[in-house]
């Protein structure tokens, strides 16, 4: 799963204890207006359900709810997640806990609601357990807002600029929807489109929508454009032959299936032109019309985008991440970190020993071989969601995530040194690659990505000075 470690900006507004209660209720929005409640009055409830459960999917968020307000009562249009206590369907709007999500124009990111004593209070007297929002206004095509789309966690999260224009282009379209069924006669065929039918064509984002059989039913534009492919030229093709790896596919459809969505996949699309497109892939499963999945396509940052040729995210010989790939991730789990004290992180360096003589033996055709072996059984060593990484010549990286133990870990690197240590037959002579391996550990308090790579890269220096093929754990102090 893979999101951008950018902040909201622009619009976007934190909450944070210097704002007051006045400061949060004088932007408060007018009421929608007579044709903002007629457009809400048009069979919008399945369109609403519909707009909640695909932003509650896409942002992995376990709460997300639709609310409007008539500048007294709020309404609770559309839930997901909440409990009964909380989901009453109409309230005053002044005591409600949901006042701050209905109280500006812009996007209103929360990180944490419980750093602010009024929104704390608030939505701990409800009951609700939220501890982070991130709320979208829904804006008519006259400007007016009759409600807002809320997404909500019950940890402190981080919202990543791109959840925000995501959640905007779901909103936007869902409007465009109601509005096309609030039309006149002349709207009639638009409106007796299936629902999302709006969204699917709207969005700016490339979508696919994808049937069971693994084949694409349908591409939207924005989809169409990116891949190089007329739009009638995508539907029956198989989802896979977009892949530069087939197995990337299957791999995020095992995902998509265990979890019922996929956020930040990394993986490589080719284009008609042969173009190679680093890419996010973000999944959900469909609901009908014989939709197994709507996946969107975003171009990978760390590749600046499209690619000619082999992203530079990627290591051009065994086609794993690079060192500043293997960075982002780290930065990643250690924010995530700050706000789950709890969730432990475990940084492996491994250097290869005596590399450098098998270049100058054999050349370097059979030190290619070696690199390209030891990152296939690195890769096989750990889990799906780990990342292993080539940081330079003869070094690598694996980042481990979740983990349960200092022995866990320690069972990894005996895992990986065994399987690293497996014979290889090289030029007609047998060859046993061992790697020295340095480790590292967030439970040791590091306080920058630099220092704790730099810890694992300080014992693995150990390690080889105590005799190669084995793993050292560094501490911060050794840094």
């Amino acid at each position: 799963m893979r999101e951008t470690d950018g902040r909201c900006r622009a619009a976007t507004t934190t909450l944070n204890e210097s704002q007051t209660a006045m400061q949060l209720l004088s932007d408060t929005q007018a009421p929608g207006g007579r044709a903002a409640e007629r457009l809400l009055d048009v069979r919008a409830e399945p369109i609403l359900e519909r707009l909640t459960r695909m932003s509650a999917r896409l942002l992995e968020a376990p709460m997300a709810l639709v609310l409007t307000s008539d500048g007294t009562r709020v309404h609770l249009r559309s839930a997901l997640g909440l409990g009964e206590s909380a989901a009453e369907r109409e309230a005053p709007l002044e005591g409600s806990p949901w006042r701050f999500v209905l109280a500006r124009s812009e996007p209103l990111v929360v990180r944490d609601a419980r750093a602010h004593p009024l929104a704390a209070s608030s939505l701990a007297a409800a009951g609700i357990g939220v501890a982070a929002y991130l709320a979208v206004p829904l804006r008519t095509a006259a400007g007016e807002t009759p409600g807002s789309l809320c997404v909500c966690d019950r940890v402190p999260r981080a919202w990543a600029e791109r959840d925000v224009e995501l959640l905007r282009e779901l909103t936007r379209a869902a409007l465009t929807e109601l509005e096309l069924r609030a039309g006149d006669a002349a709207a009639a065929p638009a409106a007796a489109q299936p629902a999302y039918r709006a969204i699917f064509e709207a969005c700016s984002e490339a979508l696919l929508a994808i049937g069971r059989d693994g084949r694409i039913l349908e591409a939207n534009p924005a989809a169409a454009a990116l891949l190089g492919f007329a739009r009638d030229e995508l539907p029956g093709m198989a989802a896979r032959a977009v892949h530069v790896d087939p197995r990337d596919r299957e791999r995020f459809v095992q995902a998509l299936e265990a979890a019922g969505s996929v956020r930040g996949f990394e993986t490589r699309l080719r284009a008609r032109d042969g173009r190679e497109l680093a890419s996010l892939l973000y999944g959900a499963l469909g609901d009908g019309a014989g939709v197994h999945e709507v996946t969107c396509v975003l171009p990978s940052a760390e590749a600046g985008g499209v690619a000619t040729g082999r992203p530079t995210a990627h290591d051009a010989l065994t086609e794993l991440p690079s060192r500043n790939v293997f960075l982002e991730h780290m930065r990643r789990l250690l924010e995530r970190r700050r706000y789950r004290p709890d969730y432990h992180i475990a940084v492996l360096v491994l250097d290869l020993d005596r590399f450098a003589q098998v270049n100058e033996t054999l050349g370097r055709a059979a030190g290619d071989k070696v690199l390209l072996t030891v990152a296939q059984r690195l890769s096989s060593s750990v889990r799906p969601e780990d990342t292993v990484a080539r940081l330079g010549n003869d070094k690598f990286g694996v980042l481990l995530g979740d983990i349960s133990s200092v022995g866990a870990v320690c069972g990894v690197a005996d895992r990986i040194q065994f399987a690293i240590g497996q014979p290889l037959r090289l030029e007609g002579r047998e060859l046993r690659p061992s790697a020295s391996i340095g480790i590292a550990l967030s439970s040791d308090g590091y306080g920058s990505v630099n220092e704790f790579l730099r810890s694992a890269e300080t014992a693995v220096a150990e390690a080889k000075a105590s005799g190669r093929a084995q793993y050292v754990i560094g501490r911060p102090e050794t840094a």
